[in-house]
């Protein structure tokens, strides 16, 4: 699967242009289209760094479940485990054994 951002580039083209030539585009299109835009700012702005493991499963989770649902947001491809990118790629790991760290350095603590 690409980077969260261009999976929502690729999503907003679509929506503009189904919007340009059909003046409608569903409500709840629209809210998963907002889902994914709200997801890829939290993993990929300055609030990641709050994010713990428990989070991650959970925008994980929520990801699979808009993908492939309507034509806006297509669904991955299958040989990707992850959905949640981090830098340009990198899978971020949300195993709760492991040790992560930030952009600084400092370790982070496990989801309870």
């Amino acid at each position: 699967m690409d980077n969260l951002s261009n999976v929502l580039e690729r999503a907003l083209t679509t929506y503009f242009n189904v919007l340009s030539s059909t003046g409608y585009v569903c409500y709840n299109d629209v809210n998963k289209l907002l889902l994914l835009s709200l997801i890829e700012e939290l993993t990929s702005g300055p609030m990641s760094a709050f994010i713990d493991d428990k989070d991650y499963n959970s925008m994980n989770n929520a990801l699979y479940c808009i993908f492939g649902t309507s034509c806006l947001i297509p669904y991955p491809p299958t040989e990707e485990s992850s959905a949640v990118y981090g830098e340009e790629g990198s899978i971020r790991i949300s195993e709760d054994d492991m040790i992560r760290f930030t952009q600084d350095n400092k370790p982070r603590t496990p989801a309870i």
